[in-house]
């Protein structure tokens, strides 16, 4: 079994949290791609936007970014602080109750997301 620590682990939780905030996305693109194997003709059925709605939907995607990358930076810090404490020896059990907390809230907020 390989044994991760430090910068390692924290490098493959960022890499889980990455996967799993653009997994759907990636599924959607791979479905569409199977279905244009099988008829080359097929396109994503589109509903046509007002201008106002393209407008409402730029401003909705750039929140959107903006949201989800602070997601990810705020749980990466949290995160690192997290296993930074807890691999650190001699810190007592009840002073690493917190980075346990701290990354079971994290972990627990992307698997619900």
């Amino acid at each position: 079994m390989i044994q991760l620590e430090g910068f390692d682990l924290l490098i493959s939780a960022i890499l889980g949290l990455v996967f799993t905030t653009f997994g759907p996305m990636v599924k959607q693109a791979y479905e569409d791609y199977k279905q244009r194997q099988i008829d080359p003709t097929y396109k994503r059925p589109q509903i046509p936007a007002s201008p106002k709605a393209k407008r409402a939907k730029t401003k909705a995607s750039k929140l959107f970014w903006v949201k989800t990358t602070m997601q990810i930076i705020v749980s990466a810090v949290i995160l690192y602080a997290s296993i930074h404490i807890i691999m650190l020896p001699g810190i007592d059990a009840k002073d690493k109750q917190w980075a346990y907390a701290s990354a079971g809230t994290i972990l627990g907020f992307w698997l619900k997301h």
